[in-house]
């Protein structure tokens, strides 16, 4: 918790958490796509955005974070313990998220979350209710639940920026009417 004070995280009124890994990468959005909402949420929402996420994660976060020339970035991958990320995701109006276990965190601490699936099936892991939004590819073989992947992970590329952007605007937007 110390270090969410010393980046002046409980004081932030309008941050966004993005978590841009996952265990396996048929489940991880691209890269160029993450920074992409990135870059727009910090130039038109007006946003700092906090990177997370665990040991896996530190390469993809390290490159969201050099990739954004921003001052608006704040990069704790792994850096927090679960009961910071706790507290971080109790703060945090938003958290934009592949499906993965910080999904369920996020939804867990009552945070806005918009998540990316690939090819799990998001009717069966997917959270749904007024505060969570769940965008997928309409592709055929979505859901297919492979752990190989014959189209280079086509569904992931599917789900564009444009997208991703509208449902954590009105997320980020909702959460600062409450």
């Amino acid at each position: 918790i110390n270090l969410l004070h010393a980046k002046g995280l409980f004081a932030m009124t309008n941050m966004v958490v993005v978590a841009p890994g996952a265990r396996s990468t048929l489940k991880q959005w691209p890269l160029p796509y993450f920074q992409e909402v990135v870059e727009r949420l910090i130039t038109h929402e007006r946003v700092t955005v906090v990177l997370v996420g665990d040991s896996h994660d530190v390469e993809v976060c390290a490159a969201i974070e050099s990739l954004v020339h921003s001052g608006h970035v704040i990069n704790i991958c792994n850096k927090i313990n679960q009961k910071e990320l706790a507290a971080l995701m109790t703060i945090a109006p938003l958290v934009i998220t592949n499906d993965s276990a910080l999904m369920h965190f996020g939804h867990y601490y009552g945070t806005g979350v918009v998540a990316i699936f690939g090819p799990t099936n998001a009717q069966k892991y997917g959270m749904r209710d007024g505060r969570s939004r769940i965008i997928q590819s309409s592709r055929a073989c979505v859901p297919c639940e492979k752990s190989n992947c014959p189209t280079q992970r086509e569904c992931l590329y599917d789900v564009r920026p444009e997208d991703v952007l509208p449902h954590a605007i009105e997320l980020l937007r909702k959460k600062h009417e409450i």
